[in-house]
């Protein structure tokens, strides 16, 4: 009984064991089917996200899970990029991760090159510091295999369940074949696409280097050791008469092309550069040489021969030639020009002079030579800077280096100084001469004429103009002295009836009525030389600023008489125009005279000057009795006047603003009014075009303003024992914010000093009684004004006075007339 219960045991194990095995073959028929099918629906794909898509889809629909996907892994393993997707039920993962966001296990087995396998996330404890993850995604089992190459993780392949499932053996083996099927297809195809990019590359290099060779207007052919054609371009056949590339190609052409020397005789080849280049591997630049066509004509060549060394062995040679007829022709052309123009040059009535950029002189003419009165050894070694004449290098240096940088000719007249101290005045016509080379090669020509006797002419003119004006000056003089005489006998015409105070009154009167009326005339006589057009301007390089002082000055009076209080407002850079300094001040003038005039006792004017990039704008306000509506259009018409009341006592005749639009129109320039209505004041608008001034030597006097004051508030002595200069120069000081004391005397000086001890003393030198530098001393002699800052104002301007003025005790010497920035600069 025990042993029939025994063989039937057996028999049953021995059974359960062939079925095993033969599940196990179907199994395994199942996989090689699959994996058929699997190549067959990869193998025509090149694209490598098709290839991994179509073995993701392939494969999780045979394992019959929700998700399965190939991912690609960077350089560095810490970041990969999923490619292939196929999806189930659950969402797509399409797209870049960072791998630590799958778990420091799966991290972990995937650079060791194992496969992760989790059957159940919820109890799987490798996964709990990303169940979470798997929670929100729904995933519940997984496996991942690795692919590793060189030892580096660099791609893998996953597949994803929603509910827990126990993975088999020949699942995750299935899932290790395919993903490494679709590596070597990926690999397969990229290979492939290299390579035919090779192809490409190496038909594209053939093709252009065919192509370039057939470019060069250089003849081109490359021989092998033997001295045997193996190829030339287009300009070779060209040249020496070959119809074809394959008559040349596999023949030696020495005995057809270099057969011969310049006297005739036999050119052997073992003397031949080219053939002992490719013999010998040695290379030569032959610069004058016969070739022969096939006809048997020759012509002149210049030709380089290299050799050809590959992998360290000789294999033959290049050679490349250059036709020289043309050149030699063109050589010879050159030659005959150079001759012509070295004629010219030297024949000319103008005296001509070439330097390089820096201003060195290159060559010079005779007629050159005569006008600056020097030989030609001698200006060779000069520049041109070093024989102008100082004062004109400040208008000629800009000029050249514009022409250096720029190529702009300009022309000028200055003064060249002579070895005998003398100066002759010529005009020079400057350009560039460019080189057809290197700009550096570029030179400056200069095209002198004398133009001293004409300068003397001129100056004589001016003289005679001079002297013209200083007589109608006189004329005008002596015919206004008739007035005082009927001035005279109107305040005696009044004695016998009026006492001496109404008398004294009456004159006044009729002083100011006249000088009223000879203004009006002035003006009536102005505006119709405008209007007919009859002024003429002259134009010139101005600063604003020096025009809007000159304005200032002229109102000044009128200011004062009226306590109205002036306030400035202007642009601190300098600015510019093309102008007449006359009448440009003449505009202002009328314009700050007519806001005075309309403005009541203690009110308050703006003046304004702003700059921009192509217009200077200044502005004139007031406070004043304002524009009505009706008035505003034809306020700038000729006569045009509002109505008279007592504030309007000073109306005139209505042309100041009809000739202030005339001369700014005539400047290029516009101008307008603005007025908030009858009592509110008015505001004058002037725009003129700006220009950036070439003299920059100006924009340096004007970085602060003439005007405005700059630091704090001085007290400053002025002594001078010329009045009017003195008065000028406290007015401008006391424009300028300081508080100023003003003596002629120097002992009165030195007296009010000792009592006000001012911050300042401006004394003149050329004082009566004690000299400036004998008034200097006594100061610094004093306990209170020893510290005080002296600047000596004079006429005197030599070394040797200014030496004696600084022994003195001064601080600082100006000599007239003054720099006014200078001197607000050292009051700042």
């Amino acid at each position: 009984m025990l042993k029939n219960e025994s063989g039937a045991g057996e028999n049953a194990g021995a059974e359960a064991d062939k079925e095993a095995a033969g599940q196990a073959v179907l199994l395994q028929l199942e996989q090689y089917r699959f994996l058929a099918e699997l190549d067959d629906a990869i193998r025509p794909l090149v694209d490598p996200d098709e290839i991994t898509h179509t073995a993701a889809t392939v494969l999780g629909r045979h394992l019959d899970v929700n998700r399965c996907a190939y991912a690609h892994v960077d350089a560095d393993m810490g970041r990969f990029t999923v490619t292939g997707n196929y999806i189930n039920g659950v969402s797509s993962i399409k797209g870049e991760y960072q791998s630590a966001a799958f778990g420091a296990e799966f991290v972990r087995l995937s650079q060791l090159g194992i496969p992760y396998v989790v059957e159940d996330t919820e109890t799987d404890e490798r996964v709990r510091d990303i169940r979470e993850a798997y929670r929100q995604t729904g995933i519940r089992a997984v496996i991942s295999v690795p692919i590793l190459k060189a030892g580096k993780f660099v791609a893998g392949m996953a597949v994803h369940q929603a509910a827990a499932r126990r993975w088999r053996d020949d699942e995750i083996k299935l899932l290790t074949i395919v993903a490494n099927r679709c590596w070597e297809s990926i690999e397969r195809s990229r290979m492939a696409d290299e390579l035919r990019g090779a192809e490409e590359r190496i038909r594209s290099s053939r093709d252009y280097l065919r192509l370039l060779i057939n470019c060069t207007e250089e003849g081109f052919y490359s021989v092998d050791r033997e001295g045997v054609t193996i190829m030339c371009n287009t300009a070779f056949l060209r040249m020496l008469g070959f119809e074809r590339e394959e008559d040349a190609v596999g023949k030696k052409l020495h005995d057809v092309i270099h057969h011969s020397r310049h006297d005739g005789s036999h050119y052997p080849v073992d003397s031949c550069p080219i053939y002992l280049a490719a013999k010998h591997g040695r290379p030569a630049h032959v610069q004058d040489e016969l070739f022969f066509r096939q006809d048997g004509s020759s012509f002149l060549v210049e030709y380089r021969v290299q050799p050809v060394w590959r992998n360290g062995q000789l294999e033959g040679a290049v050679c490349t030639f250059v036709d020289l007829t043309n050149r030699r022709n063109t050589e010879r052309a050159l030659q005959k020009s150079q001759a012509h123009l070295q004629s010219l040059f030297e024949q000319t009535a103008a005296g001509h002079c070439e330097t390089d950029l820096t201003g060195k002189i290159l060559r010079v003419n005779d007629r050159y030579c005569q006008i600056v009165a020097r030989t030609r050894e001698e200006l060779l070694t000069l520049r041109m800077q070093d024989i102008t004449h100082p004062d004109d290098l400040v208008g000629n240096i800009p000029l050249f280096k514009r022409a250096v940088m720029h190529g702009e000719a300009f022309e000028i007249e200055k003064r060249y100084v002579r070895p005998d101290g003398t100066s002759v005045w010529v005009n020079n016509s400057v350009s560039l001469i460019r080189s057809a080379g290197d700009d550096a090669d570029s030179t400056i020509l200069a095209v002198t004429l004398d133009i001293s006797a004409r300068k003397r002419a001129e100056e004589a003119l001016r003289e005679a103009d001079r002297r013209k004006d200083e007589f109608l000056a006189m004329l005008a003089h002596e015919l206004r002295n008739p007035m005082a005489p009927i001035l005279a006998a109107a305040e005696l015409m009044e004695v016998a009836q009026l006492d001496a105070a109404r008398v004294r009154q009456t004159s006044r009167i009729i002083s100011r009525q006249v000088r009223h009326m000879t203004g009006l005339v002035d003006d009536l006589l102005d505006v119709s030389r405008v209007t007919r057009g009859l002024v003429k301007l002259v134009m010139a390089d101005l600063d604003v600023k020096d025009v809007i002082a000159s304005a200032i000055e002229q109102v000044r009076p009128l200011l004062e008489e009226k306590r109205h209080r002036l306030s400035l407002e202007l642009d601190a850079e300098p600015a510019h125009v093309m102008g007449d300094q006359k009448r440009l001040v003449q505009i202002l003038t009328n314009l700050l005279n007519n806001a005075a005039k309309f403005t009541q006792e203690g009110g308050s004017l703006r003046l304004a000057m702003q700059a921009s990039d192509r217009h200077v704008i200044l502005r004139v306000a007031d406070n004043g009795t304002g524009i009505g509506p009706d008035l505003q259009p034809r306020i700038f018409d000729l006569f045009t006047q509002g109505e008279r009341s007592s504030d309007r006592s000073q109306g005139g005749l209505g042309i100041g603003l009809a000739l202030v639009k005339s001369l700014v129109e005539m400047h290029g320039g516009t101008v307008a009014s603005h007025s908030e209505g009858v009592g509110r004041g008015s505001e004058f608008t002037v725009s003129l075009p700006r220009i950036r001034s070439r003299d920059t030597s100006a924009a340096k006097r004007h970085e602060m303003t003439r005007i405005i004051a700059t630091g704090r508030k001085r007290r400053i002595l002025v002594v001078d024992d010329n009045a009017d200069a003195a008065q000028m120069l406290a007015m401008y000081l006391e424009v300028a914010g300081h508080e100023v004391l003003v003596e002629n005397s120097s002992v009165r000086g030195l007296e009010r000093a000792r009592i006000e001890l001012p911050d300042v003393c401006i004394l003149d030198i050329g004082l009566p009684e004690m000299n400036g530098n004998e008034l200097a001393l006594h100061l610094r002699a004093h306990t209170g004004t020893a510290r005080t800052l002296l600047i000596a104002v004079t006429g005197y301007a030599q070394e040797q006075d200014r030496e004696r003025a600084m022994a003195s005790g001064f601080d600082h010497y100006l000599a007239k007339p003054v720099d006014a920035g200078k001197l607000l600069m050292l009051l700042s």
